[in-house]
């Protein structure tokens, strides 16, 4: 939009430069932000599976107890 804006209302170029600028630099903030969010996603994803592995093993260790008495 910002480049049919320049193309077609030369009068607001400098408006529109100013506004694909600011475009750039929040998508840019928003692809840093998301590729946070991805990665603590996937630390607690992997800490979720590594907390469910040692619960099952814990559980496991429970019933053989409770039938070895």
């Amino acid at each position: 939009m910002c480049i049919y804006a320049k193309e077609h209302y030369p009068e607001f170029l400098g408006a529109a430069s100013i506004l694909m600028e600011k475009m750039r630099n929040l998508i840019a903030a928003n692809e840093t932000l998301l590729n946070r969010y991805e990665e603590a996603e996937s630390a607690l994803s992997n800490e979720i599976m590594t907390l469910r592995e040692e619960n099952a093993a814990i559980r496991a260790m429970i019933l053989e107890l409770k039938n070895s008495n």
